[in-house]
């Protein structure tokens, strides 16, 4: 009967901390995503202008006769292209992330519907353990206490920490691949400004797509890494949006101005992603140390209960 009582409480604990994990995200998912709505609803004006801009050069217009009198005309078009591919690129990326968002806020909502009236719940699972304890010598009763409260809320921590590790392990194997894409075509990119022809500059591309995807699966699990830290009490500082690597105009275009542009932005995203990587992987071990230390504490005060609880019975 006193375990069944306690496992009940322990349950009804473990139902409303996960309740409030649900909350605390929801607010942070909410917050986020509010940042970038603002995000696309910019990246929609500037597509727009950058869209303008390019119809102007192309079309018949003062400014087109001038820039080809200059001989500019060619340069400034592609320039021009470049840039309304990379914002084209920009609002996709921030789209996604946006929908994203909004899928995660929409699981989350689900899921804490599901849990019910966690409160009452609660309320109930401990009036039962307290009419238990009642029956029990005082001292025993007040310890006994103690360690039920000890016990669901290492049990708790438990739980944050091992979903923390979780997201942190994704969030690591996501910017190793990235790295690994980025690696592949800078290497394309280098051979094709060599000269490698056709399929070299095919490759290039598609190693870039690859790169760029890599780099967005990156971005996403950073993002719920950083989050799940936040409940255990941890911060990530790191920077993963690689500068923008999403609007590369090398997406589109090819040229030695802007073949020379993606290497240099290629170099800067792998600086960036090693320095995630670092801070990655050294909250892994801060989160692992402390599971350790964590799973010791609980095992400790589970076998001083089942020895409170034997001799009491």
């Amino acid at each position: 009967m006193a375990t069944s009582a306690a496992e009940a409480l322990a349950a009804a604990h473990e139902r409303r901390e996960e309740a409030r994990r649900l909350e605390r995200r929801r607010t942070a998912l909410e917050a986020e995503l509010g940042g970038r709505r603002q995000e696309r609803d910019e990246a929609e004006r500037r597509l727009a202008a950058k869209e303008g801009e390019l119809r102007r050069l192309q079309g018949l217009t003062l400014e087109r006769l001038v820039a080809s009198l200059r001989g500019e005309r060619e340069e400034r078009i592609r320039r021009a292209e470049a840039d309304e591919a990379a914002a084209r690129l920009r609002l996709q990326s921030v789209r996604s992330d946006v929908a994203a968002l909004e899928a995660q806020i929409a699981a989350v909502e689900e899921r804490r519907r599901q849990l019910g009236d966690v409160e009452a719940g609660y309320q109930a699972a401990l009036a039962a353990r307290e009419a238990e304890l009642e029956r029990l010598d005082a001292g025993v009763a007040a310890r006994l206490r103690q360690l039920d409260e000890a016990l669901n809320a290492q049990r708790a921590r438990k739980r944050e920490l091992a979903e923390a590790l979780e997201a942190g392990q994704g969030a690591r194997s996501a910017l190793d691949r990235a790295r690994g894409a980025l690696e592949s075509a800078s290497a394309w990119g280098v051979w094709d400004v060599a000269g490698g022809g056709f399929l070299a500059t095919a490759a290039k591309h598609a190693r870039l797509d690859e790169a760029r995807q890599a780099l967005d699966e990156a971005r996403a699990g950073v993002r719920r890494f950083r989050r799940e830290l936040a409940d255990v009490g941890g911060a990530l500082d790191v920077d993963v949006n690689v500068g923008g690597f999403a609007a590369f105009a090398d997406y589109f275009l090819d040229g030695l101005f802007v073949d020379l542009l993606v290497q240099s932005r290629i170099r800067d995203s792998r600086q960036r992603l090693e320095a995630a990587l670092a801070a990655v992987d050294d909250w892994l071990r801060r989160l692992r140390a402390e599971e350790e230390a964590s799973d010791r504490q609980l095992a400790e005060a589970e076998a001083e209960r089942e020895r409170i609880v034997e001799s009491a019975g």
